[in-house]
């Protein structure tokens, strides 16, 4: 056989298997497309059985255009109602609007948040106590330390919002009066609970991270006395009223050495949930900072990830202080378990239009509650001494 039939064989042979392959991918991409059309039905199906009820939709946007309760006649699918003359809000667009606050407040996106059904809502918080001991088979067994479960009651009330329109504005068809309500409301509700999870006094509204005092006392029982129960722990800056500079800075700073302070101070159960929590003003002094090595300690997120500090992301929370003497401009750790909120059931509103003339206002209320929960679970930067 000559070279150039060996040469023609190759080829039709290389032909043939390439034909092959080609048909078994057609196949396979048939069954894809036959996958992705079932996939597809089946999420319509979903999609169609999720939808808000355009009934109720009708209902409660005829409601806010006239104020007139009989449009909620015979509803079911309402958050719980109330006996102040107010009304519930459709459980769809309650949903909808936590969502829509959750994406909008920092503290609540990374806090654990509760259903509270009461108002004398309480949640319990165990102590560190080291509950175990060792020994060997007859050792004498002694009692071993309780871990203790202690009640918080978070504080709280009520948060109000209140959005007016032109009665002529409402009587316009193609005046989407519900997505107007819902998005104000929500623009006021996330402002007001950002501001109160970060600096809230406890006095009709939440405790807030930064109110009270903390305590520079670990978590190691290496001090005495032990820090009280519900105080969280301090990292001191080592100056009066700044972070200090960097260890390239005249006269040189240490904030490197204050945040892995901070970083080592948090113990190892919290560390894979830690995030470092700071206003914008606060990570643009840092992102200015070096280490020894001259590389700026804020490492810059890549594809849509967080810029991050010691490996560990930040959020930025813009209510939280500014640097200045005796603040805390800088938290550290779970936020999950340091941190807790408690929203009451039911949304509420009631639709006015007799106090400004020509004008509807809708008044729009809910109840939420917050507190510190597992004080081991966050430290705080101090601007310090100490």
């Amino acid at each position: 056989m000559s070279n150039v039939q060996e040469i023609e064989q190759a080829l039709e042979a290389r032909d043939q298997a390439i034909g092959g392959k080609l048909d078994e991918l057609s196949h396979k991409n048939e069954e894809l497309g036959d996958r992705i059309d079932e996939l597809e039905q089946k999420g319509a199906m979903r999609f169609e059985d999720s939808r808000p009820n355009p009934l109720e939709s009708k209902a409660f946007d005829s409601f806010l255009r006239t104020g007139d309760e009989a449009h909620l006649t015979g509803l079911k699918s309402w958050t719980a109602g109330a006996v102040d003359g107010s009304n519930a809000v459709p459980e769809h667009i309650h949903q909808e609007m936590q969502l829509q606050i959750l994406q909008a407040s920092p503290i609540r996106e990374h806090a654990r948040v509760l259903q509270a059904n009461s108002g004398d809502f309480k949640f319990m918080v165990a102590d560190d106590a080291q509950a175990a001991s060792w020994g060997a088979e007859a050792t004498t067994r002694s009692v071993t330390a309780t871990a203790y479960l202690n009640s918080v009651t978070p504080t709280g009330g009520e948060m109000w919002a209140t959005i007016q329109a032109s009665n002529w504005f409402v009587e316009d068809a193609n005046f989407d009066v519900g997505n107007f309500v819902v998005q104000e409301a929500v623009r006021q509700f996330a402002a007001a609970e950002a501001e109160a999870f970060c600096s809230g006094n406890g006095t009709n509204q939440p405790t807030g991270l930064t109110d009270g005092a903390t305590d520079a006392t670990d978590d190691l029982h290496t001090s005495s006395p032990l820090r009280a129960f519900g105080t969280y722990q301090h990292i001191a800056s080592g100056y009066a009223s700044t972070l200090g500079g960097d260890m390239l800075s005249s006269p040189q700073g240490d904030i490197v050495g204050i945040l892995s302070n901070t970083v080592a101070a948090l113990r190892a159960g919290y560390l894979s949930n830690a995030k470092w929590f700071m206003n914008p003003g606060t990570k643009a002094a840092l992102i200015q900072k070096r280490d020894l090595n001259g590389r700026p300690i804020v490492e810059s997120g890549l594809m849509g990830d967080p810029d991050r500090i010691l490996g560990y992301p930040i959020v930025i929370a813009e209510h939280l202080p500014a640097v200045g003497s005796d603040t805390l401009p800088i938290w550290f750790g779970d936020m999950a378990a340091g941190y807790t909120i408690a929203d009451r059931v039911g949304l509420k509103v009631i639709v006015d239009q007799v106090t400004t003339r020509g004008h509807t206002i809708w008044y729009v209320s809910r109840r939420v509650y917050g507190a510190p929960a597992d004080t081991a679970a966050l430290k705080a930067v101090k601007v310090a001494t100490s």
